[in-house]
């Protein structure tokens, strides 16, 4: 049943993919009208494929260049308390990308 569900949902993807590839190909004049079709038509069908392609990069870039913890030396053993987190927005990426910064403090910092 779950196959079922599967196949449908990736037939009913591939219809839409050719209904917008036939509207986005309209000015092409025949023969060369079925060949774009085709070529439109799994190119917009794999594009959710590629965001997670292309997304999957750019998180595992991130987290390979924001993967230092800062400690401030001389805290070790203290009890800290969790501040609101900043959110930041991250420019340079293909997909729009938030950072959130988590800040953790003591007593005496927080006062």
């Amino acid at each position: 049943m779950s196959l079922l569900i599967v196949v449908a949902g990736l037939f009913f993807w591939l219809s839409i993919s050719f209904f917008l590839a036939r509207i986005f190909t309209k000015w092409v004049r025949s023969p060369f009208r079925i060949g774009t079709i085709f070529i439109a038509t799994m190119i917009i069908f794999t594009l959710p494929a590629a965001d997670e392609i292309i997304g999957k990069y750019q998180f595992k870039s991130i987290c390979e260049k924001n993967s230092v913890i800062d400690a401030v030396a001389g805290h070790e053993g203290k009890t800290v308390y969790f501040i609101k987190p900043s959110m930041v927005k991250i420019d340079g990426y293909l997909l729009p990308i938030k950072m959130q910064y988590w800040k953790f403090a003591d007593k005496k910092q927080i006062k």
